[in-house]
C-alpha cells in the first residue's frame, strides 16, 4: 500500500524534490549516457535522511574466463 510504480526516465525522475525514502538501482545506472545526471535526480528526490542502494557492475568481457562468459548464473552472481 506505500509503494507506487511510475513510468519516468530515470534522467528525470517524475517526482518532487524530497519526495521518497528510498531509492534502488539493481544494474539501471550502467544503462544510461548521463551516470552522474542519473545520480543527481536520485539525491533530489531523497527526503532528508533517505537512502540509496545501487548495485550495478561494469566489466570488460575480455576479462572474464570462459566459464564465466558462458555460464548465466556466473553472470548474474
Amino acid at each position: 500500500a506505500n509503494i507506487e510504480t511510475l513510468e519516468g526516465e530515470m534522467e528525470s525522475i517524475p517526482l518532487p524534490d524530497g519526495s521518497v525514502d528510498r531509492v534502488i538501482s539493481n544494474g539501471v545506472i550502467n544503462l544510461s549516457a548521463r551516470k552522474m545526471r542519473v545520480l543527481s535526480e536520485c539525491a533530489r528526490v531523497l527526503r532528508p535522511g533517505g537512502r540509496m542502494c545501487v548495485s550495478d557492475l561494469t566489466i570488460e568481457e575480455k576479462s572474464l574466463p570462459p566459464e564465466v562468459l558462458t555460464h548465466p548464473a556466473a553472470w548474474a552472481g
